[in-house]
């Protein structure tokens, strides 16, 4: 027995060895793996005393003329309020840090959209401000995922930094009326994969397409699968809320 597990113990150190560190060119980072890792950041909500709580995981997806885009989930930065069916977003502060070997950085981020998670929309976009240049993740076409296909997914459960994750797609369309949390999973994406408190809102990648296809929001209890919601919705959520279109978030 103990020499599985130290076989476990050696094959879990090569896999999920760090890539290279953020700081270098994002023209420099060849892989799908690398690009992901480097794009993927930890989210904080700033306590009364002045901390950090580690809140979710976020991922860089669009670069803007004043910085980045960064997507993650609602139940991370908001609550439903049911009275008025709004996200209502939390008034304590939040930042993101690509958690640096040294001495970590953290970037002020606002939110600018939040989803009502009653209905579903279990996503969250953050903007930070900076001149720093780094890598994003494109979203991809759910589309073209099929049953069995391989994904990757770069996550900080537990608040043991980010991981680098590979799994496969073990459930297109969940169409059973499956909530938690007041959080509407119906016709969301299952997956084999690992992770914990602190996955949720990181990115799900195509090894296919290179892309973004879901987000991790959460699992159901008694099922080892992780729940991620498609990115077709969240592309639909975004639209929404730029056409003012969104009721659901003021």
């Amino acid at each position: 027995m103990r020499r599985i597990i130290l076989t476990s113990l050696l094959l879990t150190t090569i896999l999920f060895s760090p890539v290279r560190p953020l700081e270098v060119n994002a023209k420099e980072l060849t892989t799908v793996s690398e690009r992901a890792y480097a794009a993927t950041a930890i989210l904080y909500k700033q306590t009364a005393s002045g901390g950090m709580d580690m809140a979710c995981t976020a991922t860089a997806f669009e670069k803007r003329e004043k910085g980045y885009l960064f997507v993650s989930a609602s139940h991370c930065v908001a609550d439903d309020d049911k009275t008025h069916k709004k996200a209502v977003v939390s008034s304590s502060p939040f930042y993101i840090s690509f958690d640096q070997l040294q001495d970590k950085t953290f970037h002020r981020a606002e939110v600018v959209m939040a989803g009502y998670q009653s209905r579903g929309d279990d996503f969250a976009i953050l903007s930070v401000d900076t001149k720093e240049e780094w890598p994003t993740m494109p979203l991809g076409n759910v589309g073209l995922v099929k049953m069995g296909d391989e994904v990757l997914n770069v996550a900080a459960p537990v608040g043991l930094g980010r991981q680098l994750f590979f799994g496969r797609v073990s459930l297109l369309n969940m169409d059973r009326p499956v909530t938690s949390r007041d959080i509407n999973w119906t016709n969301a994406m299952l997956l084999q994969v690992d992770g914990g408190p602190g996955s949720s809102g990181s990115s799900v990648i195509s090894l296919e397409q290179e892309a973004i296809v879901c987000f991790i929001v959460g699992t159901v209890k008694g099922n080892p699968s992780v729940v991620s919601i498609p990115v077709s919705r969240f592309s639909a959520f975004r639209d929404a809320v730029r056409r003012d279109e969104y009721q659901w978030f003021p």
